[in-house]
């Protein structure tokens, strides 16, 4: 439910320590590290081999899905999977031992517009043991089994996540680099979702991730969590075995401390002014009370806020863990598939 925003409450918040990792991960460098790891929630890959091999990969796909303990018929599917379901003549979740996550196959398309083959999953939940397994399982399908995947394969859709401990959704404010659509959802006056960006294409969502387990009745975080989460529709570059040199999505995005710890406004503004600003980032968000602004004051207090950023949330320091991240999952790394 979208409602207005009511004021925030003056509690005293206790920030969490900027986090100081041991090791600098591959990409660019940074001058300061990070414990915190961006991680894949979820990947969509589609193949579009040549007729001759794709028709070889179809008549070994129609023999593999006999065996329903690996290929399995009647799992729960998603509502996205559900949907997608109607654009493919097979679907299946592809189970792994190691693994309770499952893989979603589609092939044979019912028409032109879409992929001969696509899969979908969770790499974090997977895990590197089973997407090893995958490799086995597909190696009787595909060329090289996934390896064929990772070389031919093309990224259509990707969530990247990073998880923030010890922190509350009131906690903060979110500063995109360009004022754009936001919606905000809360649940008792507080703040629980928010989404920039437009739900079907590349978009930003952060949200209270502690809160979200307790509502589905899964296992809980030891601690409060935030979520910040960017999917990215059509990457550049879309080819999974170069995901790697992806650039990082959350270099402009500034995390920024809430106005009750803002309590000096920017030079020239009068007190008066500064608390009115407050109310309406309460009630609406900041990237939308700031669109309120003349440009000349919108300009002076986005500076101001991004002098005024998290300690925890350095993206760049974080980004330089993303080709680690990589390595360690063997999502794109042959060499770590048995």
């Amino acid at each position: 439910m979208v409602t207005k925003v009511k004021a925030g409450s003056n509690k005293t918040e206790t920030y969490p320590k900027k986090p100081s990792g041991d090791k600098n991960g591959p990409g660019k460098p940074s001058e300061s590290k990070s414990e915190l790891v961006p991680f894949i929630d979820k990947i969509s890959i589609t193949l579009n081999p040549h007729p001759v091999v794709a028709k070889a990969i179809k008549a070994a796909v129609k023999k593999a899905i006999g065996d329903q303990t690996v290929f399995e018929a009647n799992k729960h599917y998603s509502k996205e999977q559900d949907h997608a379901k109607r654009y493919y003549k097979i679907s299946r979740h592809i189970a792994c031992q190691n693994s309770s996550q499952r893989v979603f196959f589609q092939c044979e398309p019912n028409g032109e517009s879409k992929a001969f083959c696509r899969f979908e999953f969770n790499p974090e939940k997977l895990g590197s043991k089973a997407l090893g397994e995958l490799h086995k399982i597909l190696k009787p399908i595909f060329p090289d089994g996934f390896n064929y995947v990772i070389q031919c394969g093309r990224v259509s859709k990707i969530d990247i996540a990073i998880d923030l401990p010890n922190l509350h959704m009131d906690a903060f404010l979110v500063l995109p680099e360009l004022a754009t659509s936001s919606i905000h959802y809360r649940r008792n006056g507080r703040l629980e979702t928010l989404y920039i960006g437009k739900p079907r294409g590349t978009h930003l969502t952060i949200y209270d991730k502690h809160k979200e387990q307790l509502a589905k009745k899964h296992k809980p975080s030891d601690c409060a969590m935030v979520r910040v989460e960017k999917t990215l529709v059509g990457p550049s570059p879309e080819m999974l075995k170069d995901i790697a040199d992806l650039p990082n999505p959350f270099a402009k995005l500034r995390l920024t401390y809430p106005m009750s710890k803002l309590t000096v406004p920017p030079a020239g503004t009068k007190i008066n002014y500064w608390t009115m600003f407050g109310d309406c980032v309460r009630r609406r968000g900041l990237d939308p009370a700031l669109a309120l602004l003349p440009y000349d004051r919108r300009i002076k207090y986005r500076k101001h806020f991004t002098a005024n950023t998290l300690p925890i949330w350095e993206p760049a320091a974080i980004w330089a863990n993303w080709g680690t991240m990589l390595n360690k999952l063997g999502l794109i790394d042959q060499s770590a598939l048995p």
